[in-house]
């Protein structure tokens, strides 16, 4: 009787210690690095950086370059966790081609996500140029040097990502980036 009293409780923790270890990998959120844009989808990439966005006040992305969003309470910059992936992608011509910029956020919800994607919009005055798509909203514009820039907007559950490409040749680079990072899970 004692062997089926220890085989049974041994049986109950191991079932029950599986059980919590499998909740808190189900419960673990989705690392942004496997959201962003992959390596290797242009033929003449180069330069490549990529890596966390450590705070609001890192200079490497979009929403640190806004005067207007440099309140602390700001709902774009209540991000949780950012992640940046940075190209550049030469042209087949001499001076063509140009920069990718990929910025992913986590907020704390979806409605935390949406209210600093129309902030970043607004703020920005990119409105009269944004149209939605069926996978988010997308800008074609010109930056302040008069070359092209194109930006593409998704909320994805809490996750804000950020498509901006800036160059000569922006149509080919744009369309072929929003093609792959909207299959991307």
């Amino acid at each position: 009787m004692k062997r089926f009293y220890w085989f049974a409780l041994s049986l109950i923790l191991g079932l029950g210690l599986g059980l919590g270890v499998y909740q808190v990998r189900a419960s673990q959120t989705e690392p942004l690095a496997r959201q962003a844009l992959p390596q290797g989808i242009f033929p003449r990439e180069f330069q490549r950086t990529e890596g966390p966005i450590t705070s609001p006040e890192d200079p490497s992305h979009p929403l640190n370059n806004a005067e207007s969003i440099k309140s602390p309470d700001h709902p774009a910059l209540r991000f949780l966790e950012g992640y940046s992936v940075t190209v550049f992608v030469l042209g087949e011509r001499p001076f063509s081609g140009g920069m990718v910029g990929h910025f992913l956020y986590r907020y704390a919800n979806e409605d935390q996500a949406r209210q600093a994607a129309e902030a970043w919009v607004r703020e920005w005055k990119l409105e009269p140029g944004f149209k939605p798509s069926p996978s988010g909203w997308t800008f074609e514009g010109l930056d302040s040097e008069g070359f092209p820039l194109d930006a593409w907007i998704r909320i994805r559950g809490n996750v804000l990502s950020l498509l901006v490409v800036n160059g000569p040749s922006t149509k080919e680079i744009f369309e072929r980036a929003v093609q792959v990072l909207s299959v991307l899970r």
